[in-house]
């Protein structure tokens, strides 16, 4: 099975990331989604300081920023070059650039096989894995600690 692509349409299809990224917030407008940020931001509690985030498939990266901002490290992942331009360029512009390290990748990384993390973020990118159990197999690895 082919990695499903995004249409023409898509903003992660526009050259232009200021543009792109306008164009992904503006979905975050819709109740659909305010209600799963919020539901999301609900199970943030305090501070994530110390703590490491996979966000994989994170698009331009709602998700990862709100962990940046509770002071996480966030590693994001993600096959679409400019979905991690445009995330660069949101990060930038919320100030946790350097919080966030960006991993251009169709599958799940092999340098990740060796890493855990203490969130695991994968949403909306069912349509996009090619071998989902192999996938769910690697990001339930991921988040074990090492010796359990």
């Amino acid at each position: 099975m082919e990695r499903k692509l995004y249409g023409n349409n898509h903003w992660a299809r526009l050259s232009d990331h200021e543009q792109a990224l306008k164009k992904y917030l503006e979905q975050y407008k819709n109740p659909f989604d305010c209600t799963k940020v919020k539901i999301f931001e609900s199970l943030l509690h305090g501070s994530l300081k110390g703590k490491i985030v996979l966000d994989y498939g994170g698009g331009a990266g709602f998700m990862f920023i709100l962990c940046a901002k509770k002071e996480a490290r966030v590693i994001l992942v993600d096959a679409e070059e400019n979905a991690l331009l445009t995330a660069k360029l949101y990060a930038k512009i919320s100030g946790v650039l350097d919080q966030i390290e960006f991993i251009r990748s169709e599958v799940f990384p092999q340098e990740l096989k060796k890493r855990r993390f203490d969130i695991i973020l994968s949403k909306d990118i069912v349509e996009h894995i090619d071998n989902d159990k192999e996938f769910l197999r690697n990001l339930a690895f991921a988040k074990t600690k090492v010796g359990n």
